[in-house]
């Protein structure tokens, strides 16, 4: 996965945004921006359009095979849809983000305060995520309400995409659950200062926790 180094304050995206229009020559530069759910890096298989492996991200680093759990998260699809536009490419890499609702997980520590005398186990909803996706047994993993969001291609040779934003409706046309409602195009540095501020002003309305944008 590629992104930009972590940006805290105006004048650096600034910057990061002069550095891009000078790289590539170009007056603006447009974004795709979307929030950054609390939650796991996962990058996900598809040979000739079937899941073969899961695994956790760590910084860009493959850790720990996760494949059966993943596969009991609804919002996986096992099988990629065909797509006259978008050939599915005979191997497929994508990056997402394993993350649970804020109201599943407060369900969820009461579920399970209730089998253990009335105590939390989760102290956070990544922590939530984690263990129900290192979980061996794929049946108790299926328990926890996890959802995903796939954000990006990884790998793939057979489809040439010019933008992200192409990259995104292709996700979408092979079935994958992207965050229709709140990724958006934003036109330069104030385009996507703006949708910053706008995401921290609805941040405590959002369904998911958010670790930002």
């Amino acid at each position: 996965m590629l992104s930009p180094r972590s940006i805290y304050e105006e004048a650096q995206l600034i910057r990061f945004d002069n550095a891009c229009r000078r790289e590539l020559g170009r007056s603006n530069v447009d974004y795709v921006a979307e929030p950054i759910c609390e939650g796991i890096d996962v990058e996900l298989t598809y040979q000739d359009g079937r899941l073969v492996h899961a695994s956790t991200l760590d910084e860009g680093r493959i850790g720990d095979d996760v494949t059966a759990c993943v596969k009991t998260i609804r919002e996986v699809p096992l099988v990629l849809r065909s797509h006259a536009e978008w050939l599915v490419p005979a191997r497929l890499v994508v990056h997402g983000r394993v993350h649970i609702t804020k109201l599943d997980f407060q369900a969820l520590n009461e579920r399970v305060g209730q089998l253990s005398a009335g105590q939390k186990f989760f102290a956070s909803s990544r922590d939530a995520v984690i263990q129900s996706l290192l979980q061996p047994d794929p049946k108790v993993a299926a328990l926890s309400p996890l959802r995903i969001f796939i954000h990006d291609v990884i790998g793939t040779l057979e489809n040439d995409f010019d933008t992200h934003w192409e990259v995104l409706q292709a996700l979408v046309a092979w079935g994958f659950k992207i965050n229709l409602e709140r990724v958006q195009l934003c036109s330069g540095a104030t385009g996507a200062l703006n949708y910053y501020k706008t995401i921290a002003g609805v941040r405590e309305k959002l369904p998911y926790e958010i670790k930002g944008v």
